[in-house]
């Protein structure tokens, strides 16, 4: 019986299909990225009223988290999210607050 759990080949985020993150294993079982490593999240640009196709929010944002080992047993999640509309900076993903 093989009970190999192959090793993490990589873990990658996107954002509108563009990685933002990229993080390669090396003999690793698991990944435990902490989300403190990427600061206060990923700058996006909110966008005027509408720039999303909601008039009363602004830009309409996709992102997806996938991982892959050496067995090629791949996972993923994905999800979508809306920025506040006219603000006059960017914000970060993901919107969370933090005290």
């Amino acid at each position: 019986m093989n009970t190999d759990t192959g090793y993490m080949k990589y873990l990658r985020i996107k954002i509108n299909d563009k990685i933002v993150a990229y993080h390669q294993g090396f003999f690793q079982t698991e990944f435990y990225i902490d989300g403190t490593m990427y600061g206060k999240g990923f700058n996006v640009v909110c966008g005027q009223p509408g720039a999303g196709g909601d008039p009363e929010l602004g830009s309409f944002y996709t992102y997806q988290i996938s991982a892959s080992n050496t067995l090629d047993q791949t996972a993923s999640n994905s999800g979508s999210v809306f920025c506040p509309a006219g603000t006059k900076q960017n914000v970060f993903l993901p919107l969370i607050g933090r005290h």
